[in-house]
């Protein structure tokens, strides 16, 4: 278990941490069960700035859990 991700590794640039995921492995225990999966595509939101992301418009009922 010692390739798994510290939340350092979340603590940086959002664009550098999706370059960074990509290849990685996500792996859950389901009922028992170990799946896994590589991750092939990313997306980084830029917070306040990006137009995209869900906090652009500032706080809302329903972007509430966010914040």
């Amino acid at each position: 278990m010692d390739n798994i991700l510290l939340r350092e590794f979340y603590k940086r640039n959002p664009e550098t941490v999706a370059k960074d995921l990509l290849g990685k492995v996500l792996v859950r225990k389901f009922n028992n069960q170990i799946i896994s999966g590589i991750i092939v595509e990313t997306e980084a939101y830029l917070a306040m700035d990006d137009h995209a992301a869900h906090a652009f418009r500032g706080k809302t009922k329903s972007n509430n859990h966010f914040f």
